[in-house]
């Protein structure tokens, strides 16, 4: 079951293939096979951690998060964001940088909601 669209402050997650036009160019059927399961690769990474996946751009997929977190989570976990050519060998090296960007995005994402809370109560300034 998907998700209902998260509101308020929301962390988005944009994916795109690197050299899609050259693989398409190459070879159509295995590129098309390979965006198949690509597709559903992102799709239960994004589902698994509750996102919002809102549109597809041929090569690639736009979701929402109600977390930095969770959006940070999806990507790393999904295999289909690996490095291009598909080798998991830069894997390892993915979590100490996600959690840096996690935490990152942690202070930007409550930043932005005592500042929301702040404008609603009318003591900020827009």
């Amino acid at each position: 079951m998907t998700p209902a669209a998260p509101s308020g402050v929301v962390t988005f997650l944009f994916t795109d293939i690197e050299g899609s036009t050259r693989r398409w160019e190459s070879d159509a059927d295995a590129m098309r096979a390979a965006l198949l399961k690509h597709d559903d690769v992102l799709r239960d990474a994004i589902e698994k951690r509750e996102g919002f996946l809102f549109s597809h751009t041929g090569d690639g997929v736009v979701a929402a998060f109600t977390s930095p977190r969770s959006a940070v989570d999806a990507a790393v976990a999904s295999p289909a964001l690996g490095p291009a050519r598909g080798s998991a060998s830069a894997l390892p090296q993915q979590p100490a940088t996600a959690g840096r960007l996690v935490e990152l995005l942690d202070k930007l994402h409550k930043r932005a909601q005592r500042r929301g809370r702040l404008l609603r109560s009318g003591r900020g300034r827009p």
